[in-house]
């Protein structure tokens, strides 16, 4: 890393229970990523594109760890947002959560129809990542991985209206479910509590998770992945 972390900014940088930058491998992952990077722009687009296609959307608990995430190789907006502002903070980028209210049918068609019916119409932990760069907040959401992206179009899941790109330059926002948006609760350097408080009120025990998990990451996988939905 050749840039000095901004002032002032020590609570976007610090490590919570959930957004553990501070975990070793972690910390590792972020120096890969980033080595050689000139300006943090250069290397906030990399661990964008990092998190973005190395760990493919899939479900898991809402509560992981960011370490977890990047273990598994997978997970849902929420956990790519942990990771992803996790590595920002280990490469000395502030980063911080932006939260809203999800509709559930942003979700039709990429997880299981029994998951799908039991979730609430809206669902509140719904996040993505801004980092701080050329002294202003940038949101970068990194939720959708290239294939599935892809399948998700291809299929009629989304439509190029919908969402134009997943593509992101480290300067304009990218906010991938804006068609699905509905509150916007701002702003917030930790979410831990919403996310532990979503565990609780949006899934079932977890090892009836664990099961649900499997299933509908093997949907995804097997079905949409492979281009078998039409």
């Amino acid at each position: 890393m050749s840039w000095q972390s901004p002032m002032g900014m020590d609570e976007y940088l610090r490590p919570t229970a959930l957004c553990d930058c501070d975990n070793c491998v972690l910390k590792e992952k972020a120096f890969e990523i980033t080595e050689g990077a000139e300006v943090p722009k250069e290397a906030a687009i990399r661990i964008f594109y990092f998190v973005r296609d190395k760990i493919a959307w899939g479900a898991d608990f809402l509560d992981a760890k960011a370490s977890d995430t990047l273990k598994r190789g997978m997970g849902l907006c929420m956990n790519k947002a942990n990771l992803q502002i996790a590595l920002l903070r280990a490469a000395g980028i502030p980063a911080r959560y932006h939260r809203a209210d999800l509709k559930k049918e942003s979700l039709k068609g990429l997880i299981l129809n029994i998951v799908y019916k039991g979730l609430p119409s809206t669902i509140s932990a719904h996040s993505w990542c801004e980092c701080y760069l050329f002294e202003r907040w940038v949101s970068c959401e990194a939720t959708l991985d290239e294939t599935l992206y892809q399948c998700a179009i291809s299929s009629g899941l989304y439509s190029k209206q919908q969402i134009p790109t997943i593509e992101w330059n480290g300067e304009s926002h990218l906010i991938l479910m804006t068609p699905w948006l509905s509150k916007d609760f701002g702003t917030s350097s930790s979410i831990d509590d919403t996310l532990k408080e979503a565990q609780l009120e949006l899934l079932p025990p977890k090892p009836i998770t664990r099961m649900l998990c499997l299933l509908s990451n093997r949907f995804v996988t097997d079905k949409l992945r492979e281009g078998k939905i039409h």
